[in-house]
């Protein structure tokens, strides 16, 4: 530990003309030790700790372990990649959050703030997934082939190229020139290989018999000629006309075999000896479609929750001043002086934002309410009501409207809701 972090202080002081002023840690014995100490008095560094059992003294650099920790299962989870790879996976998530914007940096990247920069995303692929490095330099004989099916666990930090790790010499390959097959993970298909020791050699319940049931290299097999049985034929050659060909007893035979001889205790053996082979989508071709829906729903731009979020973007700004001046025309409160004995509401912005029929944006909308939830029901109020139109109320009028032949015209009212008359006192700030 002492000496990574001597490497960080010097890469500080090198590429970006910096220094560290203060150094905040927990007592770790990591950080509490004569070396630690020495170089932060040597450098004229301050260093902080945290009261036992208190992280949350230093809950910036928790809050960031927290952060790349839940990225990192992601990335193990998603591949199904071994516990092993954590190293690797941690490596490509700080990879990726270093190019992700964040609102602390005003929506720049961390990449952007150090190198002044946008970074680039076109080299990013996704971890775990198939690839295919350029080998020729490590082949042995020109017979050899030039690639061969690797996994994808990152990027090199000092070099440019991918990580390519060969699942069956766990050796890893830096290499610049990969073909990705990012529909396909090898730990996907390794898992799903692997056989279930748990397994009995009895036949399932007649509502767990499916017609899969029937291994390849039983498939394969050619009928014997000196079985009677015309079924036997069927179920060696064609394992989908199982369920058409045999009725329902022959199915409880299945889930049940008697102990008296039949034709098709020959199959049944066969069945019971056999090993039941997992279909996955690499066998059948059916690949899982990409989540186009959701990388649309990652790009949509996000409303925000808060004042803070909103002010630092202009239409928001737009939009809530839109908003006051409404409420300040329509003559929706007055300015009177606060007493101890009131119950004084506070207020929230609402945002919102509007589409047209075309998936367009229409409008931003923000709203400024007062937070209701604060009232005491029978103290502050006695019931509550919105003036709401339901679907069936509509369905009447326009079937009214349709049966004396009357026009229907429509129109939108901004800021409907500040027409209404207000009874009751309620103050709020």
């Amino acid at each position: 530990m002492f000496f990574k972090f001597q490497e960080f202080y010097n890469m500080i002081r090198c590429q970006f003309n910096k220094t560290i002023k203060t150094l905040r840690t927990d007592r770790g014995g990591e950080y509490i030790n004569n070396s630690f100490q020495q170089f932060c008095k040597t450098s004229g560094m301050r260093h902080q700790y945290t009261c036992p059992h208190t992280p949350s003294q230093n809950g910036l650099a928790e809050r960031k372990n927290r952060h790349i920790l839940e990225t990192v299962r992601s990335l193990l989870i998603h591949s199904k990649a071994p516990h092993s790879l954590w190293t690797h996976a941690l490596h490509t998530a700080i990879h990726i959050i270093n190019r992700l914007p964040t609102r602390k940096l005003k929506n720049k990247t961390p990449h952007e703030s150090l190198y002044s920069k946008p970074p680039s995303y076109q080299h990013l692929k996704i971890f775990g997934c198939l690839c295919y490095p350029w080998l020729r330099p490590y082949a042995k004989s020109k017979l050899e082939s030039f690639s061969k099916p690797c996994v994808f666990i990152g990027y090199p930090s000092t070099q440019k190229g991918y990580l390519c790790l060969d699942p069956d010499t766990n050796h890893i390959y830096t290499s610049r020139h990969v073909v990705f097959n990012e529909q396909i993970f090898p730990y996907h298909q390794t898992q799903s290989h692997v056989p279930n020791q748990n397994s009995t050699n009895t036949i399932p319940p007649l509502l767990l018999v499916p017609s899969s049931l029937i291994p390849p290299h039983v498939q394969q097999q050619q009928p014997t000629h000196t079985s009677t049985n015309t079924r036997s034929s069927p179920i060696t050659t064609q394992p989908d006309s199982i369920f058409t060909t045999t009725n329902l007893t022959d199915l409880q035979t299945l889930g049940h075999p008697s102990t008296e001889p039949s034709p098709t205790t020959s199959n049944t053996q066969a069945l019971r000896n056999t090993t039941h082979h997992m279909i996955t989508r690499s066998k059948t071709g059916h690949l899982k479609p990409k989540q186009i829906l959701n990388l649309t729903h990652q790009l949509a731009p996000r409303v925000p929750t808060s004042y803070t979020q909103a002010a630092q973007h202009k239409h928001w700004r737009s939009a809530m001043s839109q908003e006051f001046q409404a409420l300040q025309s329509q003559g929706t409160w007055e300015l009177v002086p606060s007493s101890p004995h009131q119950n004084v509401l506070g207020c929230k912005w609402m945002f919102r934002t509007k589409y047209n029929s075309d998936g367009s944006i229409a409008r931003y909308k923000a709203r400024l309410v007062a937070l209701g939830y604060k009232q005491e029901f029978g103290l502050d109020y006695t019931e509550t009501f919105s003036p709401v139109a339901k679907i069936p109320t509509f369905r009447i009028l326009i079937l009214f409207a349709l049966h004396k032949h009357w026009p229907i015209h429509q129109l939108d009212i901004s800021n409907a809701f500040l027409h209404g008359s207000l009874q009751e006192l309620v103050y709020m700030k």
